[in-house]
């Protein structure tokens, strides 16, 4: 642009906005708008990614609705939580810190993405967690992916130290072969200390 008009002798004249009429006129009858703008909403259930099976959603909402600790928490994220710790009783005030994560989504509770377990499947959810028996890391590891239970941790760490498969094939210290030494030819040619105290040093090897 600017070399084209370079072959041009341009004088360049002001003009205040008053005397400016097609551009004054154009910005203040501006064409009304002929769309509606759409906001990028999408909804994500999180039950659709949960890795549990249909048939143990349904069962956890139905144990959900018959646990009453549970149904009382329900009733605290739909009407939200206290300013205050102390306003709440039992088993739900354990969960205040958690409040900004706790969520309700199709009948069932969730912390983040982890659906909480009623009272009375726990046990049971820890026994299927635990059922390819790799190890306390492992179970924990696998836990956190989708469930959340209070004192999960110790919970599964207890039931793991009862389990007979998992003390039978756990890893354990190598125990060091007998080392042979061969036999003497007569009494006494063969004398040997394992400790022995030196000049007031102890733990000699010989």
């Amino acid at each position: 642009m600017l070399l084209r008009l370079q072959k041009y002798d341009t004088k360049i004249d002001y003009k205040t906005g008053t005397e400016m009429f097609l551009s004054d006129t154009l910005s203040r009858a501006y064409l009304p708008e002929m769309g509606t703008a759409q906001n990028d909403i999408e909804t994500i259930n999180m039950v659709s990614f949960l890795p549990i099976s249909k048939e143990r959603l349904d069962e956890i909402k139905q144990h959900t609705r018959s646990d009453e600790t549970l149904q009382t928490l329900k009733e605290t994220i739909q009407q939200g939580w206290p300013d205050d710790r102390s306003a709440l009783q039992g088993q739900v005030a354990c969960l205040y810190n958690f409040r900004d994560e706790m969520s309700l989504q199709d009948g069932i509770i969730f912390r983040g993405q982890r659906a909480v377990i009623p009272k009375s499947l726990r046990s049971d959810m820890i026994k299927r967690i635990h059922s390819s028996h790799i190890g306390v890391e492992g179970c924990l590891r696998r836990a956190r992916e989708c469930l959340f239970l209070p004192g999960m941790t110790a919970a599964i760490k207890d039931f793991i130290s009862t389990c007979e498969v998992c003390h039978t094939y756990e890893t354990k210290q190598q125990k060091e072969p007998l080392i042979q030494h061969e036999c003497p030819d007569r009494p006494l040619s063969k004398v040997a200390s394992d400790l022995f105290q030196l000049n007031e040093t102890e733990s000699y090897h010989c």
